[in-house]
């Protein structure tokens, strides 16, 4: 896609969570992947984080699903 390139790297502390930033226009976005499966993206309201928007959600989609969380 143009204008888009990703850095990605898998964490180990975070048990093999993918993270990295996507650039999207000049504008570097943070995404995590957890899972596998087919994708589901979460997209996570003003004045929030992945983590408290979806912190408690994730590892129960993550069991089925490719999560992909977007700050």
């Amino acid at each position: 896609m143009e204008g888009i390139s990703t850095k990605s790297t898998p964490d180990e502390r975070n048990n093999g969570i993918k993270s990295g930033y996507a650039s999207v226009n000049r504008l570097n976005m943070y995404y995590e992947i957890h899972g596998t499966g087919r994708s589901l993206v979460l997209f996570h309201g003003a004045l929030t984080t992945i983590d408290t928007s979806f912190g408690k959600f994730i590892p129960f989609f993550a069991k089925t699903r490719q999560v992909i969380a977007v700050k």
